[in-house]
């Protein structure tokens, strides 16, 4: 039977991990400390592994928008079938969060390696950067 967000609320740790299952390989994993973490469990090239998609209850079950921001706030079912939409295409969702991850730090890095006022530490610069491009915007 698929989790409901009153059922996750009521769920307390116990002195093991516990898992809830929802369906398609999401499950919450309660921790003996309290913590809540949504993992998907799945199989590629016939090994098994976990992802993790968040902590419970900055990711909820389902998506909804945010009635403070009105934002989209992703749920764990929507990232579940994200990873799942990978999977269909032979990607592995672990595999390709690295690499996207990856190419973030490289591109950040080369930013910073690459920008010519560059003296300081990486903080220095980063924290100066949003006053340059106000400058130039002349704010």
């Amino acid at each position: 039977m698929p989790l409901t967000d009153a059922s996750i609320r009521a769920a307390k740790p116990q002195s093991k991990p516990a898992r809830l299952f929802d369906s398609a390989g999401l499950y919450l994993e309660i921790a003996p400390s309290g913590g809540k973490w949504w993992r998907f469990k799945y199989r590629i090239n016939g090994k098994e592994k976990r992802l993790s998609l968040g902590v419970y209850p900055d990711v909820p079950l389902a998506g909804r928008r945010d009635t403070k921001t009105g934002q989209w706030i992703e749920g764990a079912r929507d990232k579940r079938d994200g990873a799942r939409q990978l999977l269909a295409r032979g990607i592995d969702p672990g595999e390709h969060r690295k690499s996207a991850k990856r190419t973030k730090h490289d591109f950040n890095d080369m930013l910073l390696r690459d920008h010519p006022e560059h003296q300081g530490g990486q903080d220095d610069l980063l924290c100066d950067l949003p006053n340059k491009a106000l400058t130039g915007l002349g704010g």
